[in-house]
């Protein structure tokens, strides 16, 4: 993945992201963050999978898909470039991994803000996991699956997931199982990266129908939620904590902003 970003000229250097790894809520969460950066003003790409409607739907720019002219452009480019590492011995880039490649050319030629990036599975060796100029890691709730990839228990598959961590930079994760929590808390230790860890128990619920969900979280209040489903307030109360550090790097998110992402 390394060779075939250098070769595209590293266009990941230039980007700045939130990379958010997890079992569940990974889609939701991002879908959250980046939807309030859009509203504050900020130019965000969003590479996300699998597709539901359409292929180009795996790679947005504020909710735009790119389109199928741009993706046959630079799948085109990228190919290019991965016959030419596969005649020189390389392994042939998989298919997660050009569609990554893609996403980031496209994304430094609209010049994003800010990316929102999920893995594709796991964390520390996932494709996505090349990145180095992250803002905020993200962790959503782990559980068991992928294991004869990620490992046979809880601890061994949050090890894979908090690879993702980078040396320094924060690191929001929503509160889950003891276990997965003190192996995420002794990666951002070793990384002396801060963790800030949110507490969805504490949010206060007002009202949930068939229209949304409306609720209290720490300082923000009467949040109104559209997607249905009370464990989206797990992950909206995540989404929340990652607002609150991109506030502490100097993002400019108003609170009316938030309200309206």
């Amino acid at each position: 993945m390394k060779e075939l970003l250098h070769r595209l000229g590293d266009p990941q250097n230039e980007l700045s992201f939130l990379h958010i790894a997890g079992t569940n809520g990974k889609g939701s969460t991002l879908a959250m963050v980046a939807s309030i950066c859009q509203a504050a003003g900020y130019l965000v790409g969003r590479y996300n999978s699998p597709s539901v409607f359409t292929y180009c739907e795996k790679i947005q720019v504020n909710g735009e898909s790119i389109s199928e002219a741009d993706v046959a452009r630079l799948m085109t480019r990228v190919r290019e470039v991965s016959d030419a590492m596969e005649r020189e011995g390389f392994p042939h880039p998989t298919s997660f991994e050009t569609e990554t490649a893609v996403s980031f050319l496209y994304f430094k030629e609209k010049k994003c803000d800010l990316v929102a990036l999920e893995t594709g599975m796991g964390g520390e060796t996932d494709a996505t996991n090349v990145v180095t100029t992250t803002q905020v890691s993200i962790l959503a709730s782990i559980s068991m699956d992928h294991m004869q990839f990620l490992g046979n228990t809880l601890e061994e598959i949050a090890k894979v997931k908090g690879g993702i961590i980078k040396p320094g930079r924060p690191v929001a994760m929503t509160g889950q199982n003891p276990e997965v929590e003190a192996v995420i808390q002794g990666i951002a230790e070793e990384k002396q990266a801060p963790l800030i860890i949110s507490r969805p128990e504490q949010a206060v619920i007002r009202s949930a129908d068939h229209t949304g969900t409306v609720f209290d979280y720490k300082e923000f209040q009467n949040v109104k939620l559209s997607l249905l489903g009370k464990y989206q307030v797990i992950n909206a109360c995540t989404a929340l904590e990652v607002v609150e550090i991109l506030r502490g790097l100097g993002y400019d998110i108003r609170q009316q902003a938030v309200l309206e992402g």
